[in-house]
């Protein structure tokens, strides 16, 4: 099925069809900011979602986010995350089935770990809180982890309150993960491919970005029995 496009509104485009991964963040580091891989192309609901939500300006709600009756856990400090992760593995009965564990693991560690040392800012506009070091966040800064599981999988969402997560962040993680070795980054703040990494391990991956307000990260974790790798999204969302 060849992909479609549909121009909304500047700088605002979605592409539906079917996509492989890597076709799909390559689109991604090109400037795509909403793609839903699809055998029902256009007819797909979520894609609709999307056109509706963009032509509306308003925010939009996928039908694998479980919002209704997730749970909210809050963190503030670097040395909870783990404790934190353990629980919401238990909780969700997660905790025997392997591949879905590891995945929940793997997201969630990245997933909180970039909202507590890279989400805030100090005065000089540089990274508020360093990885070597322990971070306690102060009470404005707190972070909300929402997550609900059934039989097909398990939604996380992730909110923090700085809102420096920038589309360009993770169009150039995306980039960087078919640049060679070389392309990695050394730095003490990570390589820089956690996004890609989530994407990959990811059914469904939703971005609402506010500068300077907040940012959220929402995904779906398919069980192994009900993920079907020609069905997935990406969608980032920006608002003033």
């Amino acid at each position: 099925m060849k992909p479609k496009r549909e121009n909304l509104a500047p700088k605002e485009e979605i592409l539906v069809g079917l996509f492989s991964k890597k076709d799909a963040a390559h689109r991604v580091a090109d400037g795509c900011r909403h793609l839903h891989s699809t055998t029902l192309g256009a007819k797909d609901p979520a894609y609709a979602l999307t056109v509706k939500a963009l032509a509306s300006g308003q925010d939009v709600t996928y039908p694998w986010e479980l919002t209704k009756d997730s749970a909210e856990l809050t963190i503030g400090a670097s040395t909870a995350r783990h404790d934190l992760i353990q629980r919401i593995v238990t909780e969700t009965g997660v905790v025997t089935k392997r591949h879905l564990n590891e995945k929940l693991t793997s997201v969630l560690e990245e997933l909180v770990t970039n909202a507590i040392f890279h989400a805030y800012r100090n005065q000089q506009g540089g990274e508020k809180y360093q990885r070597s070091k322990t971070a306690t966040l102060t009470t404005q800064e707190m972070i909300s982890v929402r997550y609900q599981a059934n039989e097909t999988g398990i939604f996380l969402s992730v909110t923090d309150q700085g809102g420096t997560l920038s589309f360009a962040d993770v169009a150039s993680s995306f980039q960087r993960c078919y640049g060679g070795e070389s392309q990695i980054q050394a730095k003490e703040g990570g390589a820089g491919l956690g996004m890609y990494m989530i994407f990959e391990y990811a059914s469904h991956l939703k971005i609402i970005a506010a500068p300077g307000r907040i940012c959220q990260v929402s995904c779906w974790l398919a069980e192994k029995k009900a993920y079907d790798p020609h069905a997935f999204s990406f969608n980032f969302f920006q608002r003033r």
